[in-house]
């Protein structure tokens, strides 16, 4: 205290302002932090992927007794059910849970174009389950209009990933390579083939069964139809093994097409196959943050594939994240920290119970962990799932594809069955394509011809377009042309650039040194009639740029 202001006040009355002072002073040095409740980091945008709710299963035979009431493949009530639970779930955790956001983050419960923007496999049931998910996510049941946009299954290599060019060759046409790769799986789980046969019959399925060399094809039907029937109480209870062994089963089916393996050449050249999603979600949260992307919710409903390609890019090849469940959901949350500023990802899993006695109920996927990498290039496990933005975009872009063909790249497995006609015995006759190589061409129309020729606007005929591939036909007679090129390691295309280049140069080479001979033995020929063979050759020319 002041000595001027000690002096004026009497002794006791000092000792009432000094205890006063010292007592408000502790109170200030004592007082906590300002304080956000709970919530460390505020909401700001949600993504969410999810599969659609159980349906009857996808068989063509027996249909009355595998499928009942519902029709084959159709959204039952009790994917409906799990629908509405997700979608409900998830409307209290950006509402009213007071762990997640201290003020609601969807204050209206209206449905709201600028709020929210959804999009779907042109498939019905996942059709259905984004509107069942909206409903419960904007509960104003007066008012829902969605609007759901699609693109053709051909097209939608992001959702409907089987369209992406490696995995619908490989899962179409390359059955050999799949029973050979998952025979010994199987036999694993079912040492005794009469198990498996018993298990068809009780599934109305012996017919489909009865071929003990497509035993793979069986348990992927056996799969769909035990799943399809455990969602409505249709499985007696001694059928839980058998799920399971099944389940067990398809995931490792599964894990052979979407699991991204950072020790392989081929799957770092080509990138993991849920990058088309993950750069989406990207670009929706660069958008956001510039914001040129006001909506709060980024909507997608898919298939079981949609889901499996993304958790396998995402470094997650659990059984639960190869061969997700019914309602399977990915949520997304880009938020902000309300002491730093920061932005960070938080990504979680969960799923609805699968039978009725679970009321299908969400929860939480605990054993999930989000994998993020730091600026060093190391990669570590997220705690509580929330990573720094930063890392979580350094992860996605650590995945993505090396080389400039990205999904168009083959390997030996894809390139086996692409079974297109070399560029000699396209140009020679016409030819008419396969379906494999129709569909190669149609979705890689840049990469799917040799150098120097190019895809025609129809017929999807590779037509020579350079002086790399004019040549005159006197080189081209002689090449005894096989129908496909088989390489490994190396694009097709670019093995038939090679091996024209190297026919015509050793022709080439054989002629020169017959012209020799001659000349030294006659003196009297001119070599003005070779000339064509050499002329438009350019064999230093690089066949593909980084090759």
């Amino acid at each position: 205290m002041p000595a001027a202001l000690r002096s004026l006040l009497p002794r006791r009355p000092r000792r009432m302002c000094v205890l006063v002072a010292t007592a408000a002073l502790l109170a200030v040095a004592c007082l906590p932090a300002p304080s956000h409740g709970k919530v460390e980091w505020a909401v700001q945008q949600v993504q969410v992927l999810h599969r659609h709710g159980s349906r009857s299963a996808t068989v063509h035979y027996n249909t009355t007794d595998i499928c009942g009431a519902t029709p084959c493949g159709e959204l039952n009530l009790e994917g409906e059910t799990m629908m509405r639970n997700v979608g409900k779930f998830l409307r209290g955790r950006y509402s009213t849970d007071e762990e997640v956001v201290e003020t609601p983050f969807l204050s209206s419960p209206d449905y709201d174009l600028r709020v929210v923007t959804s999009r779907s496999t042109d498939v019905q049931h996942t059709l259905q389950s984004a509107q069942l998910f909206l409903a419960e996510m904007f509960p104003t049941a007066d008012r829902l209009v969605p609007a759901i946009h699609t693109a053709p299954t051909s097209q939608d290599m992001m959702l409907y990933t089987f369209s992406q060019p490696w995995v619908s060759l490989y899962v179409t046409y390359a059955g050999a390579a799949q029973q050979a790769r998952m025979n010994p799986v199987i036999d694993r789980y079912f040492p005794d083939w009469k198990v498996l046969r018993d298990l068809s019959v009780e599934l109305w399925s012996e017919g489909h069964c009865s071929d003990y060399a497509t035993r793979l094809s069986c348990v992927l039907t056996l799969f769909d139809i035990v799943t399809a029937k455990r969602s409505v109480g249709g499985l007696p209870s001694d059928f839980d093994d058998r799920y399971s062994d099944l389940h067990a089963i398809v995931a490792e089916w599964n894990r052979g097409i979407w699991r991204y393996d950072s020790s392989k050449a081929f799957c770092v050249q080509q990138g993991g196959r849920g990058q088309p999603f993950l750069q989406q979600v990207m670009t929706n949260i660069d958008d956001f943050v510039a914001g040129r992307n006001t909506h709060k919710v980024m909507h997608y409903s898919g298939l079981d594939i949609s889901l499996a390609a993304v958790w396998g890019t995402l470094g997650d090849s659990s059984d639960n994240a190869m061969q997700p469940t019914y309602g399977q959901t990915f949520v997304l949350e880009l938020v902000k920290s309300l002491s730093s500023g920061e932005y960070g990802v938080r990504v979680l899993r969960g799923w609805p119970g699968q039978t009725p006695e679970t009321d299908f109920t969400f929860s939480w996927d605990s054993a999930w962990k989000l994998q993020c990498r730091r600026s060093d290039g190391t990669n570590y496990a997220a705690k509580g799932n929330l990573c720094p933005l930063e890392d979580f975009g350094r992860y996605v872009a650590w995945t993505a594809a090396k080389d400039p063909r990205g999904m168009c790249l083959l390997d030996a497995e894809a390139s086996d069955v692409l079974n297109c006609p070399t560029p000699a015995a396209e140009q020679a006759v016409t030819v008419s394509l396969s379906e494999s190589c129709l569909l190669y061409r149609a979705a890689c129309p840049a990469d799917a011809c040799a150098p120097g020729y190019v895809l025609s606007a129809s017929g999807h005929h590779c037509t020579c377009a350079s002086d790399l591939c004019l040549a005159p036909r006197s080189c081209e007679n002689n090449i005894d042309v096989p129908v496909t090129v088989h390489t490994v390691g190396i694009s097709k295309v670019a093995t038939i650039g090679i091996s024209i280049a190297t026919f015509c140069a050793g022709a080439l080479l054989a002629v020169a040194v017959t012209l020799i001979l001659m000349l030294l033995l006659r003196g009297a020929r001119s070599a003005r009639d070779l000339e064509p063979c050499g002329k438009y050759l350019t064999p230093s020319e690089p066949l593909r740029e980084g090759m």
